[in-house]
């Protein structure tokens, strides 16, 4: 029986026999190589590998039958399916490297791949516009297998070469969503697709380059998390994380990454970000992984909807089986606010306004009321950095070394020594590498500590959380304030809690060295280094 072999690129992976009539698979295969086997042949950490699943496979590669418009375009080209459109071609993308011949035939990648072989655009123009003046089309062209719901095709341009994928959309705003996303991100330096506006024909449409080079592909988060057995116990956010690091990915890369989307869908108020439009970019010859750029974020912008106004909504891809809107229930599981300068989108929700304005498509009311709810969610994430760098110092660590600081209701000014090299931040203000700074309030004496000030040192820190100090140590070097707020004692090294001094009536909470003591917010745990003046003048 003959067979034939799916290849990545040059590397032969998986040969199977097949039924010439049908061009089913007979067989489950044999690997050639494991390492560049598709993901959809392992299921749960299981192998799934047998002849249907490589017909599926197979299909899968397909235009999708859901494709806007596809219907009158396999009229036109006088086919059944979109699977029979595939089924007269090696099955190539511009989206990973994966190809099917037969074993007997010669073709070799160099010579078929798009990637840097040209071919015809022809099939594209139908796709996108569903309109075919002859049935006389070539199905050598990338977009046989090309992914997604939406009008769209590739392209090449003429002077640089670059493959351009050209998409539209159902709403008409969709192009113009991607090219603001696209600029949101350049504003929060976020790495992100570039995406530019064009016509084709009377239609608007978003243009972009591929984002792959000729030795990468993409694996969207879906073939990541179906390949892996799901972990009891943790949340679609961490599953994800999980997988991502297995695949290869570096785990601090993959979480900026996924914060970056969750920040950028938040702001856009993009509806669609499911586990098919986010993944990695693997290097088929390295096997090295990385995060894939941010794209596809046409479905923005209260696009379609009637009613532009602050409500919560179904976000996707997590918690999205929940029953109820979650975005800002995801917008929570953004890990570090600190990457994310948010004076840099002071005016960018003039900016969106004004965009979309050169559609013609909108109101003047319609365009005031997405300027104010960009405002709005600009607004939000100022609080939630601020909330959150007042509660995430349970989460931080500096040297092994941390000293706990509660400011309650009236704060007291706060100098601080700097005498480490990591920068953190305490109550949202950020110490540096520069030296002594006075964070807070002005009263700094000329020697450079605070006027009526009291010294804190700390030995070591074994475990901080925001509700709970261990093991500090503090030295009182002031008379008056040790006669006024003397520390109280404390039990053995190992006791569960202790009674905590007051720092004069601004809250603020000292530990002795070996005790556990337990407090409520508005308290927080703050790395700030080797030395920490109060100035007690509350």
């Amino acid at each position: 029986m003959p067979r034939k072999l799916i290849m990545c690129g040059d590397h032969p992976v998986l040969a199977f026999e097949y039924d010439p009539e049908s061009g089913r698979a007979c067989s489950s295969g044999e690997v050639l190589d494991h390492d560049r086997l598709p993901l959809e042949f392992t299921t749960h950490g299981k192998s799934a590998l047998y002849a249907r699943r490589i017909d599926e496979w197979w299909k899968s590669r397909a235009i999708p039958s859901t494709r806007d418009g596809i219907r009158r375009v396999l009229e036109s080209l006088g086919a059944a399916s979109t699977g029979e459109l595939l089924d007269r071609t090696y099955g190539l993308s511009l989206s990973d490297q994966y190809w099917v011949r037969r074993e007997d035939d010669p073709a070799e990648w160099k010579d078929v791949n798009f990637f840097d072989n040209p071919f015809d655009e022809a099939l594209g123009e139908i796709l996108l516009t569903s309109y075919s003046s002859s049935h006389d089309i070539s199905l050598n062209a990338p977009d046989v297998s090309t992914g997604g719901d939406l009008p769209k095709r590739w392209t090449i341009n003429k002077n640089t070469g670059r493959r351009l994928l050209v998409k539209s959309g159902r709403t008409g705003q969709e192009p113009m969503n991607e090219v603001i996303a696209s600029r949101l991100c350049m504003r929060l330096g976020v790495p992100a697709v570039r995406y530019s506006l064009a016509r084709n024909g009377n239609r608007l449409v978003s243009t972009c380059a591929d984002m792959l080079s000729n030795h990468e592909e993409l694996v969207s988060a879906w073939q990541v998390l179906q390949s892996v057995k799901a972990v009891n116990g943790l949340n679609s956010h961490d599953q994800w994380i999980r997988a991502a690091v297995g695949f290869g990915a570096d785990e601090r890369a993959v979480r900026d990454a996924t914060d970056d989307w969750l920040v950028v869908d938040y702001l856009m108020r993009n509806t669609d970000r499911h586990y098919n439009n986010f993944g990695l970019i693997r290097n088929i010859e390295t096997l090295a992984v990385r995060p894939a750029p941010i794209y596809d974020t046409g479905a923005s912008l209260w696009s379609g909807e009637l009613d532009v106004d602050g409500r919560d909504w179904f976000a996707k891809p997590f918690y999205s089986a929940t029953g109820r809107p979650s975005a800002l229930r995801q917008l929570r599981l953004v890990e570090d606010w600190s990457r994310f300068d948010l004076d840099a989108l002071s005016d960018w929700p003039d900016e969106v306004a004004h965009e979309l304005s050169r559609m013609r498509m909108f109101a003047p009311e319609r365009l005031d009321a997405i300027r104010v709810q960009l405002v709005k969610r600009i607004g939000m994430l100022r609080r939630n950095l601020g909330r959150v760098q007042a509660e995430r110092f349970d989460h931080s660590a500096m040297d092994g070394r941390m000293i706990g600081l509660g400011m309650g209701q009236r704060q007291s000014d706060v100098f601080i020594k700097r005498e480490t090299t990591h920068a953190r931040n305490v109550n949202g203000l950020v110490l540096d590498d520069l030296g002594e700074r006075l964070i807070g309030g002005q009263r700094a004496g000329a020697s450079g500590q605070a006027q009526h000030g009291v010294r804190l040192c700390f030995d070591q820190v074994r475990h901080a959380t925001a509700v709970d100090l261990a093991g500090l140590g503090f030295v009182l070097d002031n008379d008056d304030f040790r006669h006024r707020f003397p520390p109280v004692p404390c039990g053995p090294p190992d006791a569960s809690r202790c009674t905590a001094a007051r720092l004069a009536d601004n809250g603020n909470i000292l530990v002795t060295s070996g005790c556990r003591a337990a407090f409520q917010p508005p308290f927080g745990v703050a790395p700030i280094g080797d030395s920490l003046f109060v100035n007690d003048t509350n």
